[in-house]
């Protein structure tokens, strides 16, 4: 749907990204995100230690 208003709250949303690795602060007013492979990675090795367990 075009010409729809979105109310989406950057801040929150950068931080999230941050605490997951997923972006880096390039400088006071930009960030970067890391590549796809390192990313996808990161993201598997964080979904694994949710579902911690002892045998």
């Amino acid at each position: 749907m075009v010409g729809r208003p979105v109310d989406f709250e950057v801040d929150d949303a950068l931080q999230k990204l941050r605490r997951l690795g997923l972006v880096r602060q390039t400088d006071s007013k930009h960030w970067a995100a890391i590549g796809i492979q390192e990313a996808l990675h990161l993201l598997d090795k964080t979904w694994d230690a949710y579902f911690l367990y002892a045998n």
